[in-house]
């Protein structure tokens, strides 16, 4: 299967999950919000030589870095659509220093950056 065809049965399948979780909440009266995790290839944050390492490394692996890139771009597409969906692909953009443990996985100041984005969601739909 291509990776079009691909990304968009895995973008159908998401926001088909968070239509799910909309009418729950509804139906229950509880608020939800889906966050899209950061990957080293998107977002425009200057990377470290480590970092443009793991980003080559994911590039190398051709057929998995162009299905991440056109799910992530079909669903930031989408995304206006969704109210309750924030991307974080960009939250990194500002921060010049090492984040990337590997292509998805953030170090204890990544992870704190990214809960402080989470809460800053939350709090201000509570608001």
């Amino acid at each position: 299967m291509d990776a079009a065809t691909l990304s968009d049965l895995l973008v159908q399948n998401y926001f088909g999950s968070y239509n799910i979780v909309s009418a729950l909440a509804q139906k229950f009266g509880f608020k939800y919000s889906f966050f899209l995790q950061p990957i080293v290839s998107m977002g425009s944050k200057p990377l470290t030589r480590e970092e443009q390492e793991m980003k080559h490394r994911l590039e190398m692996e051709d057929s998995l870095n162009k299905l991440y890139n056109a799910v992530y771009k079909k669903l930031e597409l989408e995304s206006s659509k969704y109210q309750n969906f924030h991307t974080m692909a960009h939250i990194f953009d500002e921060y010049d220093s090492l984040l990337w443990i590997d292509d998805l996985h953030v170090t204890p100041v990544g992870n704190q950056l990214i809960a402080q984005k989470m809460l800053d969601v939350i709090s201000r739909r509570s608001s």
